[in-house]
């Protein structure tokens, strides 16, 4: 079973744990904001409250064990630096960091990052894709294994519950009318034109497109 740190939990970090959790990996989490975990569905056993930059933390959460660390930090490039130099001290084999510009996600790389992820511009770059190749859906890689399914609503799938969609994936969003409702009510009948934020792993994802036919 592989043991992952992720480093920040805000809007990003919180959607990768709730997935994670899912899978059962063994889940490391840390972030120096205490109401950052109020964005968790479920709240992993080791849950750190503090500076991911501290050597000695890192060692007595766990981290020296870790087989994959993400550091989800948002625009605080300082702490994202600093917390990429302690796990690098500490051996951490894989580190995934999220960068908000190519500026620092070089020296994300150059510090010895295994791999950077650019979520907005990945996500525009996808959506250009996308919209050309299938025009109900649209689909955002997170990670190498997570996804994020953006499912326009057709006469196929009115009428449907969300709760019909809740199996393997997650439903994380629901717009209906212009109006965006996050963790929706799973009774919620789906409208034609209504909108769906999915998440999943990428089998689960692409099971559900084909079932679904979509």
């Amino acid at each position: 079973m592989k043991t992952y740190v992720v480093i920040g939990v805000g809007k990003f970090g919180s959607v990768l744990v709730n997935e994670l959790i899912k899978s059962n990996s063994n889940l490391i989490c840390i972030d120096k904001n205490k109401n950052s975990f109020k964005n968790l569905t479920h709240i992993p056993e080791n849950c750190v409250i503090a500076d991911a930059s501290n050597i000695e933390i890192l060692k007595q959460s766990g981290v020296t064990q870790a087989d994959t660390a993400i550091i989800s930090l948002g625009d605080n490039n300082q702490s994202a630096i600093l917390s990429l130099m302690a796990l690098k001290e500490l051996g951490v084999k894989e580190i995934i960091v999220k960068a908000e510009d190519t500026t620092y996600g070089q020296i994300y790389s150059k510090l010895g990052a295994n791999k950077v992820i650019y979520p907005n511009r990945d996500i525009a770059l996808n959506l250009a894709n996308d919209l050309l190749a299938h025009p109900n859906y649209t689909i955002f890689n997170i990670t190498t294994s997570m996804k994020i399914l953006k499912l326009h609503i057709d006469s196929k799938l009115a009428e449907k519950k969300i709760s019909d969609f809740n199996q393997n994936v997650s439903v994380i969003a629901h717009k209906n009318e212009n109006k965006w409702t996050q963790h929706p009510n799973e009774l919620n009948t789906l409208k034609i034109r209504d909108t769906l934020i999915i998440i999943g792993t990428k089998e689960e994802i692409d099971k559900f497109i084909k079932k679904y036919e979509i």
